[in-house]
Formats: structure tokens, C-alpha cells, sequence
């Protein structure tokens, strides 16, 4: 869009000028914040949108300001719908993760049980499959640790393959297939099964996303990610998960060595950096804690894990 001519600014390149897309933003901001109180999803977009593009130009600060607008919104929609409808939603997204997935260049394929890889691009790709597969089936495992009611018998039947859990359709992959469920302790056996098949898949999937970068680290290299400090966070918050979920009737879909394990492995990470990040210092502390918990055998976690579902 052409610049407004004013005669303060003769002779002289204002950012608007001279920074490729700033016109467009300074037209964009103005309706938006004409628009301060929208909700819809285009509303969210488009916050969305102006975030990356101050992220771009490393402006942080109005980048953080412009994506927290569009998580509002975000929540906003979820819980106008917040309930188990509209669960036909969450199959399409793993149809369309598994679709993602299979388009990957052969070099790039791998089976759920290959250990983690040696080259930095096939472990982003893997970290990203699998976080998105966490994200996707977590409101699954949340409702099965926080509010639905125990069905202990149920988890004897939950022990198929989690790679056929996952690949072999909408049916049994993890999610229901298009029914909607009822917000309510009280599930049907067979919704209830659904929902810790779903957490099954779940757990796993933050195990996985967790190690995908040790066969990279295994060989002495240094991982190469965009944010060190949102892939090291990210692990901490899958242990807090994961830890909750072991303190929970779900226990048997996290047995206590592999949760130790992984406990390890997280905390000699995040104290790598630790001696830069106040964040990761305390990150370590709350995972010790939650170790020594787990390993003794009690009851109470830390705080921060058994909130790790809410958010708070």
C-alpha cells in the first residue's frame, strides 16, 4: 500500500517504507484493535498472523502480545464446543497426521519402535509427529486422570500394539470414531474404553516425543533446534504429565521404571542448561522432587505435577 505523504517525513524512509509487509501490518492493526472484543476463529487468525509477522522483525514483546490475544480466542472457541462433542474433529486430525506422515520421503520413514535417529532433520520430524500426536489425544488422557470415573478393569483390555493403535483407523486409533460423548464422571463401557485407549496413546506418544533427540545427543552433537528452551520446557511438561498420570488409576500405562528413566535422562538434559536458565533451574528441582516421589513410592506429587493437566 502507498505511503500517506506528509511534509514532517519529506526526504526521509519511515519503516513503512523500507520494511517489506509493514504497510500492510500498520493497516491490519488498525482494524483489529477495532475488533478487540471478536472471538471467532478468523479472529484468531489474524492475530495469529501478526504475531509471526512481529516475530519475524524480532519483536518479541508485540509477538508475544498478538499470539496471547489468539490463545484467548482460541479458548474461548474450544469451550464453547469444551465437552466430548464434536470428537469427530480429533479423528479428521489424526487421519490428517497419519496422512502428513506416510508423504514423507522414504529416507525419512520410520516404524514406531526404531530407536531414536542419529540425523538432526528425521529427529525434528519425529519430535514434531509425535508432539502433535501428544496434543491431539491429551484432552482424552486429561478427562481419564481428572474427571472420569475409574474403570481399573478396563485397562487389562487396553493392551494391543500402540503402532496398531494408532495406524489402523479411525476405529481404534485412539479417538472415537465420530460419536459424541457426554461430559459426565459416568461413561459407557464402551466410550470409556475409547478414552483410555486414547490415553494409551497418549502416554506413548510423550515418551516418545520426549526422546526424540537422544540418538542426536547420543553421538555428541549439540541438538540444533529453533528454541533449545521451548524443546527443553516441552520435556519437562511431558514428565509432569507423565508423572501425574503414573499417580493416577491409569498407573499401569506408565510403569515406574520407564517413568525413572525418563526422569533421568529429562533432568541431566534441562541441567545442561541450567547454569543459563533460572527456568530450567527450577524446572530440575520440581523434577527431583517428583523422583524422589515416585521412587519412594508416595502419594503426593509436587504441585506443579499434579496441576500439570489444568494449567495452574
Amino acid at each position: 500500500m502507498p505511503a500517506v505523504d506528509q511534509p514532517v517525513f519529506e526526504g526521509k524512509n519511515r519503516n513503512v517504507d523500507t520494511i517489506p509487509g509493514f504497510a500492510y501490518y500498520a493497516k491490519a492493526s488498525d482494524i483489529l484493535g477495532n475488533l478487540h472484543g471478536g472471538n471467532d476463529l478468523s479472529h484468531a487468525q489474524a492475530n495469529l498472523l501478526a504475531g509471526l509477522y512481529m516475530g519475524q522483525l524480532a519483536r518479541v514483546i508485540e509477538s508475544w502480545g498478538w499470539i496471547y490475544a489468539a490463545s484467548i480466542k482460541c479458548r474461548i472457541l474450544i469451550e464453547q464446543k469444551g465437552g466430548w462433542t464434536n470428537v469427530t474433529d480429533l479423528v479428521v486430525l489424526q487421519e490428517m497426521l497419519e496422512e502428513w506422515r506416510a508423504t514423507l520421503p522414504r529416507i525419512f520413514q520410520w516404524n514406531d519402535y526404531d530407536p531414536p535417529p542419529v540425523d538432526i532433520n528425521a529427529a525434528r520430524l519425529r519430535a514434531k509427529y509425535y508432539g502433535a500426536r501428544y496434543i491431539i489425544t491429551r484432552p482424552f488422557l486429561y478427562r481419564a486422570v481428572v474427571e472420569m470415573k475409574p474403570r481399573p478393569d478396563l485397562l487389562m483390555n487396553v493392551d494391543r500394539d500402540p503402532q496398531e493403535m494408532q495406524r489402523s483407523g479411525s476405529n481404534s486409533s485412539g479417538t472415537p470414531s465420530g460419536r459424541s460423548m457426554k461430559l459426565e464422571q459416568t461413561l459407557s463401557t464402551a466410550d470409556a474404553r475409547t478414552v483410555i485407549e486414547a490415553s494409551k496413546v497418549c502416554v506413548q506418544a510423550a515418551m516418545k516425543s520426549t526422546v526424540a533427540f537422544d540418538g542426536f545427543i547420543a553421538v555428541g552433537q549439540r541438538p540444533i533446534v529453533t528454541n533449545i528452551f521451548g524443546t527443553a520446557h516441552a520435556q519437562y511438561g511431558n514428565m509432569l504429565v507423565l508423572a501425574a498420570t503414573h499417580n493416577s488409576w491409569l498407573r499401569p500405562l506408565v510403569p515406574r521404571e520407564d517413568l525413572v528413566r525418563l526422569l533421568d535422562r529429562t533432568i541431566n538434559f534441562l541441567d545442561t542448561l541450567a547454569p543459563i536458565s533460572p527456568t530450567m533451574r527450577a524446572n530440575v528441582r520440581i523434577l527431583r522432587n517428583t523422583k524422589e516421589v515416585i521412587v519412594s513410592g508416595g502419594n503426593t506429587l509436587p504441585r506443579s505435577a499434579n496441576s500439570s493437566f489444568t494449567g495452574k
